[in-house]
């Protein structure tokens, strides 16, 4: 997927991942599902996923380009893949990619969602603040 996909193309209909907070249309999640959490969230031309797992209402915007070196990242939590359930942050597999976050996130994927991630060893962390 090449990085424009990432970037909302639109200021209508914005939608952030519950998951990891990245920002897109609903038409773009539709389209590509969720450029950091889609092996697992499967979002991709599923309407009812897209509105389980993402939310209208979020606040504050971040525009990361350096997802590895962006303080900035580390201290929204997005400088790196899911927390292993070990009580200890440890990133794991690649950075998040480059793209607009949103600073907070209201809504919480249903339990199942949060259920799934936990049987494959990655920990839901709030994007609500």
């Amino acid at each position: 997927m090449d990085n424009i996909s990432q970037v909302p193309n639109d200021l209508k209909q914005l939608r952030a991942c519950m998951i990891c907070s990245l920002i897109k249309t609903y038409a773009q999640f539709k389209a590509f599902g969720c450029s950091n959490c889609e092996e697992f969230l499967h979002m991709k031309s599923d309407d009812n996923k897209i509105e389980d797992c993402t939310s209208s209402t979020f606040e504050g915007t971040i525009t990361l380009l350096d997802p590895d070196a962006s303080w900035v990242a580390r201290w929204q939590k997005i400088s790196g893949t899911f927390a292993l359930i070990t009580g200890k942050i440890t990133t794991i597999g690649k950075a998040y990619c480059k793209g607009i976050y949103a600073i907070s996130v209201n809504g919480r994927p249903p339990p199942e969602i949060i259920q799934d991630m936990a049987s494959a060893n990655k920990r839901y962390r709030s994007r609500a603040q």
